[in-house]
């Protein structure tokens, strides 16, 4: 069986267009073994051999597009020879056939094993027919293609070309100008230049990357090929041969003198680079112009990044010269012969400056930081006997700042005898004997670096100092350093810490109540495991006899036990006695301050969550029946019940605590009391069984006779079963709706809907159903209709108030049934309504949402009244905001009321308020621009 097209008709039918099923035909006949590849190219010869170049590049095409669908194994060598043979051979026509034989290349470089020799052959002749940089971009990505899968690994074929072979890389990558083909040459040919000898092309090499750097490209900000991602494969280039060095540290002098930080950053990241490839022996004979170089012209204010990257610079250089001897303690006296003068003089004012390239070089190794430690540290401290306060604080942070690099490398012990002594005896004398806030504060920090080094003597004394500052309200600023010396102590003196500093402050505590010794203790006291031995301790000294707990105590204990619950490493289960203890000292002294009642319900409430489920059960059935008398009960009910398990059934307890709480609710005067009362009922309905509702009906009478108190606890009632999507919800809704026909009720009703649809963080609803705010939403609508059709403000003012509160795709589905209300709502008489309103059509418009399209001058005119709305400047902003983003419609909505929006919007560049005011012209100047060839 032949192919489906002959010598005598292919011409014919690639002229009219090859028919889908003749060319599937065609690769299917190939794939099964039914024809090769040779007879098809024997077949297409009148077409690939045609004078004409259309059809040549038509048959060309065709071939590739066929080769394109075989699979690798589907070419046998012969097959593979005959198309290479051809692929070459055709290099010589017209440059219109070009990109098809660089695919067929690529497709044929899919065979494994390549044929390398066929490879070369095509890239040769590639090289003396095309010039690279004239063909498209796409087509050039194809030759670079080609060029890559040349460069993976040297064979025999490319090394025999010698010269010509890397002369022809050159020309073709010369002078590429598109960033994402330079991205792709810069990734391969690192290998490329490591795998093939550059004879005297080198330098030429070189300069093919050298054109780019410092690389300057502005990327659109949605491409993700950005500047630092080019100039990080630039870097691999131009440190790919050793033969490169030279050129390259003379092109940093040249190129890190520019003004441009991004070019600055380029070559810092070069010399980094540099420092990581490079030896120290081929690398030292270009420290002294590079040293030079990094402090002229690299200026650390310039740019915080700039200066983090000129201290790594010198880390990496110091790190690499460091690996030999020699060289080592050549650098570094080169160094110190420009920094000792003045760090010779803490006084001078390059001191800081010159400190801190010392210290750069200090933090590159183990050698630098022990052998600049032992020269420096003896500078400093005999320059501490200075009367000038500044100077010694200069020191202690110097000093700091050393201990802390050391500490870093493990290298502390390993300093010389008398640098140490020094240090110790300094920070001893620092610690015992200065006054000053600052000098305790590093003295402080650097001590916790040497405890190695202290005897026993010196720890006593220092212990000894830690209660004083402690005990001292004037050192409160250095409170979070002692914390960190207490844990550094701790690890290696454990039984010291304990008995000779955490003991005495707890003695301290008890006998003066010092409040600043408390907010260490519970604040910056970090000692995981002694936490709960603090914590216990706390417990006992705020419950005391006393009688009275200080609300300052009481939240200082708040926040330890959420630390503590915060650790995984601790128990819970014995958390209860705590709660006990609480709740029995409160009964026993009732007469506490609210802040108290608020701290401790938070507390409880802490802990009970963390208790499980049967824990929880028996001290709520423990302690719930003799909660129901006094005020501070209430609060302590909250705390056992508001993070109740819903799981737990209370059962007739259930009832019998909520008419309480009602009751309570609705008779108290005490407005705190009152919300206590309502949030608990909510979260306490929440997780009722729907069967425990018979108080409802009773609520249902009251709301009725507009009961203001009634109405707030029906309200946080139904909040509570609606968010578990109770099932007569409708019922609930329906008593709230009959309020919003009548005037002196309509105002009770919309404060229930605000209750129920917003959001309050501090009631516990563990049962919240899937889309139950829309749910109610839609019945409401649905309920509301006829009243809202006939545009009743009570009920459109219901409306915006559980519209606030939805999803906003829910306001974007159900849009064409709210638009309309939602413009109405801009002219009632409601300010929280109107800021409502305008809240959500100003999102709607920045959207470009269509609907508001049509009603642009109803729009339009509302907004410009509501920028005179002087009760409430947010309105007047909202409404300026809108009208900003009307302009985003198209010109013939809005360009009618170009005029009139600038003249009514002209008296507000007065306006008292100066938010006002700016949006006021952000907002002219945008309508100014409407139909300018400025827009």
């Amino acid at each position: 069986m032949g192919f489906p097209f002959t010598k005598e008709t292919i011409i014919s039918s690639l002229l009219k267009g090859v028919e889908q099923n003749t060319f599937i035909e065609t690769v299917t006949g190939i794939k099964t073994k039914k024809h090769n590849v040779g007879d098809l190219v024997e077949v297409l010869e009148p077409v690939l051999c045609a004078k004409e170049t259309d059809i040549r590049i038509m048959g060309t095409q065709f071939l590739i597009d066929i080769l394109n669908e075989l699979n690798s194994d589907q070419l046998n060598n012969k097959e593979v020879e005959v198309i290479w043979r051809f692929l070459i051979d055709r290099l010589n026509d017209h440059h219109s056939i070009t990109p098809m034989l660089l695919s067929g290349a690529l497709v044929l470089c899919r065979n494994q094993p390549i044929s390398y020799k066929n490879l070369a052959s095509f890239l040769v002749k590639l090289f003396k027919c095309i010039v690279c940089q004239t063909q498209k971009r796409e087509d050039r990505k194809k030759i670079f293609e080609l060029l890559k899968i040349a460069s993976e690994t040297e064979t025999e074929e490319f090394r025999q070309l010698g010269v010509d072979w890397i002369y022809g890389v050159i020309n073709s990558i010369e002078g590429e100008r598109d960033p994402r083909n330079l991205v792709f040459i810069f990734m391969f040919m690192p290998n490329f230049v490591k795998n093939y000898l550059l004879y005297h092309l080198s330098d030429e090499m070189f300069e093919v990357f050298a054109v780019y750097f410092p690389v300057d490209f502005t990327p659109a900000q949605s491409d993700n090929l950005t500047r630092d991602l080019l100039a990080g494969y630039l870097e691999e280039c131009l440190c790919a041969s050793m033969d490169f060095l030279h050129n390259c540290m003379e092109l940093l002098m040249e190129k890190i003198s520019s003004d441009l930080i991004s070019a600055k950053k380029d070559c810092l990241n070069l010399i980094i680079k540099w420092s990581k490839v490079c030896s120290a022996e081929k690398l030292e004979p270009y420290f002294q112009k590079l040293w030079e170089a990094i402090q002229r012209h690299i200026i650390p204010e310039q740019s915080e990044e700039l200066k983090d990257l000129k201290a790594k610079t010198i880390n990496n250089l110091i790190c690499k010269l460091s690996e030999d001897d020699v060289i080592f303690f050549k650098i570094i006296n080169i160094i110190f012969s420009e920094t000792i003068p003045a760090i010779s003089d803490v006084n001078s004012e390059m001191f800081e400056y010159e400190f801190r390239k010392i210290t750069c070089c200090a933090e590159s190794s183990i050698r630098s930081s022990i052998y600049i430690a032992e020269k420096v540290i003896p500078l400093l401290i005999s320059q501490y006997d200075n009367e000038s306060m500044f100077v010694r604080v200069r020191i202690m942070n110097s000093l700091k700042i050393m201990c802390n690099i050391l500490d870093e490398f493990d290298s502390v012990q390993k300093i010389n005898f008398d640098s140490s002594e020094l240090i110790k005896i300094t920070i001893m004398r620092a610690l015992t004997q200065e006054i000053d806030v600052r000098v305790l504060e590093s003295a402080l920090e650097t001590v916790k670096n040497i405890v190695k080094f202290l005897s026993k003597d010196n720890r006593l004394v220092l212990y000894s100092k830690l209660i004083e500052i402690t005990a001292n309200k004037n050192f409160i600023f250095v409170h979070p350093g002692i914390n960190h010396v207490i844990c550094k102590f701790h690890e290696h003196f454990e039984e010291e810490i304990n008995i000779l500093v955490i003991d005495p402050l707890k003695t301290l505590v008890k006998s003066s109540g010092n409040m600043t010794v408390i907010k260490l203790l519970l604040k910056y006291l970090d000692v995981k495991f002694l936490k709960f031995d603090i914590f216990c301790f706390f417990v006992e000294f705020i419950l005391s006899d006393s009688g009275k707990i200080n609300v300052i105590q009481q939240q200082s204990l708040t926040f330890l036990v959420e630390e503590l619950l915060s650790n995984k490493d601790f128990e819970l289960s014995s958390y209860h006695t705590v709660v006990e203890k609480i709740i029995q000292f409160l009964q026993t002294y009732p007469d506490q301050t609210l802040e108290v009642f608020v701290e401790t319900k938070k507390l409880i409430e802490i802990l009970m969550e963390k208790l499980d489920t049967e824990t929880q059960k028996d001290m709520i059935f423990k302690f719930m029946p003799l909660l129901h008398t006094k005020t501070c009960d209430y609060y302590l009910l909250a705390g056992i019940l508001g993070k109740m398990n819903h799981h737990i059934n209370l059962g007739d307890q259930f009832l019998n605590q909520v008419d309480k709480l009602v009751q309570v609710s609705i008779s108290t005067e005490n407005k705190d009391l009152q919300m206590l009362c309502n949030k608990l009922l909510c979260s306490l309905f929440n997780k009722c069984c729907d069967a425990e509702l018979k108080i409802i009906h009773n609520l249902q009478v009251e709301v009725k006779k507009n009961s203001k108190t009634a109405v707030e606890v029906y309200s946080w009632i139904a909040k509570g079963l609606i968010m578990r999507g109770n099932h007569d919800f409708a019922e609930l809704i329906d008593c709230l709706i009959q309020l919003l026909d009548h005037q002196s009720s309509a105002d009770l009703a919309i404060l229930s809907f605000n209750i129920i649809i917003e959001e309050v963080s501090d009631v516990d609803l563990p049962i919240s159903k899937y889309l139950c705010k829309q749910k109610m939403f839609n019945y409401l609508l649905k309920k509301l209709k006829s009243r809202l059709d006939e545009f009743s403000e009570n009920h459109i003012v219901a409306l915006i108030v559980i519209l606030k509160g939805l999803p906003w795709i829910v306001l974007k589905i159900n849009l064409q049934s709210i638009g309309p209300f939602l413009l109405k709502a801009l002219s009632i008489n409601n300010t929280s309504c109107i800021l409502s309103s305008v809240l959500i059509l100003n999102q709607f418009l920045s959207e470009q949402n269509e609907y508001f399209n049509t009603y642009t001058p109803t729009v339009v005119e509302k907004l410009l009244k509501l920028t005179k709305f002087n009760a409430n400047m947010n309105i007047r902003i909202q409404a300026l905001e809108c009208l900003y983003n009307l302009t985003i419609l198209p010109v013939y909505y809005i360009l009618p009321f170009k005029n009139e929006v600038i003249l009514q919007t002209a008296s507000l560049l007065d306006d008292p308020k100066r938010l006002v005011r700016n949006a006021a012209v952000k907002t002219r100047l945008k309508w100014y621009l409407i139909g300018t060839t400025e827009e």
